[in-house]
């Protein structure tokens, strides 16, 4: 697996709870992909970098969003974005 995508699995589990993980895959549209309440959040976290894998959803409105949603690890997000050679611009806070 890409190291890239195990940073952004820990990113995740680290950042967000399973329901605001939940909720962010549901503002992108892709909540249905997502594997039931019964999975370990750490299965969760590794099928979501694999769903936005598969839909060719690591990219910069990801980050953005991401930003956006845990503003604490801008920092983090912002350096894995770039690690991946994508440019963040999150919006203004809410």
């Amino acid at each position: 697996m890409d190291p890239n995508h195990i940073a952004l699995e820990r990113l995740l589990s680290a950042a967000l709870s399973e329901d605001e993980l939940r909720a962010l895959f549901g503002r992108l549209g892709l909540a249905q992909g997502l594997p039931g309440r019964e999975v370990s959040y750490a299965a969760l976290c590794h099928e979501a970098v694999q769903l936005l894998v598969r839909q060719n959803r690591i990219d910069g409105a990801f980050f953005d969003l991401l930003i956006l949603e845990v503003p604490r690890r801008a920092d983090e997000a912002t350096t894995l974005a770039r690690a991946l050679g994508l440019a963040v611009s999150p919006p203004a806070p809410r």
